[in-house]
């Protein structure tokens, strides 16, 4: 059976035949019962860098003349040190205490603070805790999947002892960018479920992760593999999805997600809002279309969907996005606990880029 799902009538089969596991425990990192068993793991400042010559496919990195408002890089680094701790504050107000920043003692690297992109963390078909360092599209960034398992594996406190651990190896995936971790509740009664949820992966696809590295992540995990394709239109196109797509979960306990249509394959777009409808139900899925100018014009060039969903109705979220922040707050009524961006954004990146969080407790899979 194939296990990459790529439209919907594709999926509505293995739903309807019951092939896909059900955990009882919701899947996505902030919403787990046990925060001791979270950890957080982060860039470094002390590396952080911004060079389109290194990364040109990087359309985001901000202009010369905002970086010149910096004296020097040094300057750049402590402005980035200073709002990683704004990020760690952040998590620690969620419930989040086990917090880990990258060694900065690595030469060669382009930027440590985005490093997190190296590797998605999940869990395998059988519900165990499981990280899969990916491959790096840009050469300048080739090293860092195995510089990142390396440095965790040896870090003193050990963050990934006992999980599995995978590795692409044909093909080029960006892990945390790529791959969204969300919690897929079961419609049951036209509601969603609080304690059934379907175990598959979200994952796109684009200009920095192929497809067939779906296949490869399928096969070693043993999960079923949803593909969004990402459009590559030079002014809408994602080069993450993660910039696209926004996961949430409000003050009731209910899951939904915003995203911006235009930034994905122009002829998937339905599917995917099907898919979401199916999982979700219509009225918790909300796109972002060209009509609200602002808040499209932020989701666009300011990576404004790039936001930390940490459960009960909180957002981690930029606080150089007012438009997305207000509409977070108001519109789907969220808490909006807010970092302030200034020196991270130089780099091209947002805050999904800058933390993995490794939930290291099995999920309780339901028996067929």
């Amino acid at each position: 059976m194939d296990k990459v799902i790529r439209t919907i009538k594709d999926l509505e089969k293995i739903l309807t035949e019951s092939v896909v596991p059900i955990s009882k425990t919701p899947p996505y990192f902030a919403e787990s019962d046990d925060y001791s068993q979270i950890n957080i793991i982060t860039g470094a400042a002390d590396t952080f860098d911004s060079d389109l010559k290194k990364e040109p496919d990087n359309q985001w990195n901000t202009s010369p003349e905002e970086i010149r408002k910096f004296t020097t890089k040094k300057d750049i680094r402590e402005r980035v040190r200073l709002e990683l701790e704004q990020l760690r504050e952040q998590f620690a107000n969620s419930g989040f205490d086990n917090f880990y920043y990258m060694p900065a003692d690595v030469t060669g690297m382009i930027s440590w603070i985005f490093i997190n992109n190296a590797m998605a963390a999940g869990f395998n078909s059988d519900g165990k805790p499981m990280i899969y360092f990916g491959k790096m599209k840009n050469l300048v960034r080739l090293p860092e999947p195995s510089l990142v398992e390396y440095y965790l594996t040896n870090n003193p406190a050990k963050p990934i002892e006992g999980l599995i651990v995978g590795h692409a190896t044909k093909h080029t995936m960006e892990g945390k960018g790529d791959q969204l971790p969300m919690s897929l509740p079961v419609i049951e009664n036209g509601k969603q479920s609080k304690n059934r949820f379907y175990h598959m992966i979200i994952n796109c696809s684009g200009r920095r992760t192929h497809p067939m590295a779906l296949e490869e992540y399928a096969e070693f995990s043993g999960n079923f593999v949803i593909e969004v394709p990402l459009s590559d239109n030079e002014k809408t196109g994602a080069y993450h999805g993660n910039v696209a797509i926004l996961y949430y979960q409000n003050l009731d306990g209910e899951r939904g997600v915003i995203y911006v249509p235009v930034m994905l394959k122009e002829d998937k777009q339905e599917f995917v809002y099907e898919l979401f409808k199916t999982f979700f139900g219509e009225r918790n899925v909300h796109q972002i279309l060209e009509n609200y100018t602002w808040l499209y014009n932020e989701a666009l060039s300011n990576l404004s969907m790039n936001c930390i969903s940490t459960g009960k109705g909180r957002m981690i979220a930029s606080k150089n996005n007012p438009w997305t922040n207000n509409y977070l707050k108001h519109e789907i009524g969220l808490n909006v606990l807010e970092v302030e961006m200034q020196g991270i954004s130089l780099g091209g990146g947002g805050l999904q880029c800058c933390y993995t969080a490794l939930n290291k407790s099995p999920l309780k899979m339901e028996k067929k």
